[in-house]
């Protein structure tokens, strides 16, 4: 009698040491495909130079996790975070390239290249840059088998940031130093030609 009072005890207990032995011999959970198993522009987050060697453009890489919603969610979740970090890399060397060429102008003399750093021009030119960003397109996509990760690879090629570049430049030369221009034009054309050319580096 006492040992049927017992059992239901026992059997947990032997449920649980069973259940402990299986779970020490399980593999650890995985945390997603080794490095060396992604594609190289996963890699080396979309790096145009690497991925086309002698080719002008920008890329970016970005991912998303899966989505209850569907592929399509996860997708468009990839999408947006791609072209934002797109978005964030080329507004950086904009603002080095604005930067570079206030320097050089105003060492030259030109005081009215004062005004590439105020936060008028700085807005504007970002303006001009989302609104070149529309031209950028997704090349590549890859799924993480193990994790479900779906990476995204969006890129303006050369074309775009010429086209970008014009926009930058017709902004600044002939909106922000318009006055400047009349005096200095070739110094000015010059100099930020020279700094614009540098986009990509």
């Amino acid at each position: 009698m006492a040992f049927r009072s017992l059992f239901p005890f026992l059997l947990a207990v032997a449920v649980w040491v069973a259940a402990s032995g299986c779970s020490s011999n399980q593999a650890a959970v995985q945390d997603g495909t080794r490095l060396d198993d992604q594609p190289e522009w996963v890699q080396t987050l979309g790096d145009y130079s690497t991925n086309f060697p002698g080719k002008e453009g920008i890329g970016a890489v970005a991912s998303a996790p899966g989505s209850r919603l569907g592929s399509q969610v996860q997708r468009e979740d990839a999408l947006l975070a791609a072209r934002n970090e797109l978005a964030t890399r080329i507004k950086a060397r904009v603002r080095s390239v604005l930067s570079s060429t206030r320097q050089r102008l105003l060492e030259q003399g030109v005081e009215e290249a004062e005004e590439l750093g105020t936060v008028n021009t700085q807005n504007a030119v970002q303006q001009r840059v989302d609104e070149n960003l529309i031209g950028s397109r997704v090349i590549k996509q890859w799924k993480d088998p193990d994790s479900g990760e779906l990476y995204v690879w969006v890129v303006l090629d050369g074309e775009g940031l010429a086209q970008m570049r014009s926009a930058i430049q017709r902004e600044v030369m002939d909106q922000r130093l318009a006055k400047a221009r009349d005096q200095h034009r070739q110094m000015l054309k010059e100099a930020f030609d020279t700094e614009m050319e540098q986009l990509t580096q």
